[in-house]
């Protein structure tokens, strides 16, 4: 019955009434009482705990009709590791016509909240990102203001040390339409453009319109590779930095734009 199959049921059935009658209860008394049994097999429980449901019910009924953006961002935050329960979560938000702030590290928090009538994207909720670093962001965010720049960002946040790099990296690939990617790029540009290395943004839409082998080689990875081995280059990324931003953008060039540039050895000796 608590497996809510009724074919095991049904096989009780006999054992059932024999043992009744056995222990003095008369075969149409058992019979019936097996017939308030049988529905369980589909679905039931007490009426203490179908109180406590309807209570539930009209409850977060309420909530979602007078706090709709609290509850739901409330609720979000509840399944922020469940992807599939998530997309069902924006799928209603579309039909409330709710917007949600994509994710941002100066704009958005660890959790789902509610603000001026939108959802605010948990950034909890990015695979490979990790509560804990993005709790840290947040404090250092509301402690010392909002991130400037890509290496006001670097040298601003850590995780045991080490450079959030690697979390930036790591949550491009989870966030919807490489919004995380997009802004990663636009701050290695303008650090390359500061440091004199000429490098547009990679996903405007002017430049994308030519993706092409050569392109990407000569005006998107030539900077890199200058940065990199220009003793006299003030930029302030490491080699392994620079190294890893190149990494990541072949891996988006190959899987979103079907452009494949080799790395490192072969470009590099091209370049240098």
């Amino acid at each position: 019955m608590g497996k809510k199959k009724k074919a095991e049921l049904d096989k009780q059935k006999e054992s059932f009434i024999n043992g009744a009658i056995k222990n003095g209860i008369a075969k149409d008394v058992a019979n019936f009482v097996f017939t308030k049994i049988e529905p369980f097999a589909q679905y039931g429980f007490n009426k203490s705990h179908a109180a406590a449901y309807a209570l539930i019910a009209y409850q977060t009924a309420f909530l979602k009709t007078y706090y709709k953006e609290d509850f739901i961002a409330a609720t979000m935050s509840t399944e922020l590791t469940n992807t599939s329960k998530l997309r069902e979560f924006v799928e209603e938000l579309k039909k409330l016509k709710i917007d949600i702030v994509k994710p941002s590290i100066n704009k958005c928090f660890s959790d789902f909240k509610a603000l001026d009538g939108k959802i605010i994207y948990g950034l909890g909720a990015i695979k490979n990102v990790g509560f804990e670093a993005i709790s840290n962001i947040v404090i250092e965010r509301e402690k010392n203001g909002v991130f400037k720049s890509f290496i006001d960002f670097i040298n601003r946040s850590f995780a045991d040390g080490k450079h959030n790099l690697y979390l930036i990296k790591d949550a491009s690939r989870s966030v919807k339409q490489n919004n995380a990617m997009h802004v990663w790029f636009r701050q290695l540009a303008e650090q390359l453009n500061e440091a004199g290395h000429t490098m547009p943004h990679p996903f405007d839409d002017d430049f994308e319109l030519s993706f092409t082998e050569v392109r990407v080689k000569e005006i998107l990875f030539k900077p890199i590779i200058e940065a990199m081995y220009d003793k006299k280059s003030t930029a302030k990324l490491t080699t392994k930095e620079l190294s890893d931003a190149a990494e990541e953008l072949i891996r988006y060039l190959s899987e979103h734009k079907g452009v494949y540039v080799p790395w490192p050895q072969t470009m590099k000796d091209e370049m240098r």
